[in-house]
């Protein structure tokens, strides 16, 4: 879906291309298109985040072998506890850039 803000409802669209990002573990890949006629910005979501890809490190620190991004445990967990604590991540962070 794209974001559109602003613009004329009137204007024969004609979108260019502003920019374009590959996503992250935590950000979306996105487009970012400006109308030639009328200014109006279109945001449109590619990819969802990748979300971070976890590793043992010491002391009961995680670290994401992509972003060195580190999740730290409060004491004793199992792994199926972090990938549940990564993955609520992801969704919260989904329903939060998406508004649902």
């Amino acid at each position: 879906d794209a974001l559109r803000t602003s613009g004329d409802a009137s204007c024969a669209h004609s979108f260019r291309l502003l920019e374009e990002t590959p996503p992250t573990c935590t950000e979306p890949g996105e487009r970012t298109e400006q109308c030639e006629n009328c200014g109006e910005l279109r945001k449109t979501l590619l990819d969802p985040a990748l979300g971070h890809s976890y590793e043992p490190g010491e002391d009961g620190v995680y670290v994401c072998s992509v972003c060195g991004a580190e999740l730290r445990l409060e004491g004793p967990q199992q792994t199926p506890g972090i990938l549940r604590q990564a993955a609520q991540r992801v969704l919260d962070y989904y329903l939060n850039s998406t508004g649902q």
